[in-house]
């Protein structure tokens, strides 16, 4: 893998980080809630649940049945109201309570981190229902008017702009995402290495942004 390449990957990996991070302290949170010992594994399941419609898609594209675009929101995958359904429903049928509930609210927040927000996302929140976009502050809208519709081939330069460098998208996710994945590993593991997987986390970050700063 070229360095190109692997800039690349680490530009979707912190795209991807908010919503494992924070799967990963709701996990812990609805734990501590319900009296339930949780340990590591739990957070890391509930940060795999909070990703798990990009980890289809991204399944899908490794397999070649489909190409990973600017337009994945609206695959099947992508359809929160039946998605969320089937999976609180699997959760609490293998699981239990606790795995139907955390499915629940990782999904949820999921699909709702996939609504527009400034130069980004854009969701058929109701599909199958209705195909139009939805936000909450917004209404329902043209798929078409969404930050989401851009040209297929315009994908790697969203990654570029947006996450290989400072910006405010990246600057603000991978903030939430590293304060919710250390809380979530302060709580099942001490706070001391909460507070160190934060530092680690934004140590990383520059070091991708320093990485990928081009050349002079």
């Amino acid at each position: 893998m070229n360095a190109n390449k692997l800039l690349f990957v680490c530009g979707m990996a912190m795209a991807a980080f908010l919503d494992f991070a924070v799967g990963t302290l709701l996990a812990v949170v609805v734990g501590n809630l319900m009296g339930k010992q949780v340990n590591l594994w739990y957070s890391f399941v509930g940060g795999f649940l909070a990703l798990s419609p990009d980890l289809v898609e991204m399944a899908k594209a490794r397999l070649k049945w489909e190409k990973l675009t600017n337009n994945h929101h609206e695959s099947w995958d992508h359809c929160p109201i039946p998605m969320i359904t089937i999976g609180t429903i699997l959760g609490c049928v293998i699981g239990g309570w606790y795995w139907g509930i955390v499915t629940f609210l990782c999904l949820f927040f999921h699909y709702n981190h996939d609504m527009e927000i400034g130069n980004s996302g854009g969701i058929a929140f109701f599909a199958p229902f209705s195909r139009k976009f939805f936000a909450w502050w917004r209404g329902f809208y043209d798929p078409k008017t969404s930050a989401m519709y851009r040209p297929e081939n315009e994908f790697d330069s969203w990654i570029r702009r947006n996450w290989l460098r400072p910006s405010t998208m990246s600057m603000r996710e991978m903030l939430i995402g590293a304060i919710s994945i250390s809380t979530a590993t302060g709580l099942t593991m001490g706070f001391k290495i909460g507070a160190l997987l934060f530092c680690l986390c934004w140590i990383g970050t520059w070091m991708i942004w320093l990485s990928a700063e081009p050349k002079k």
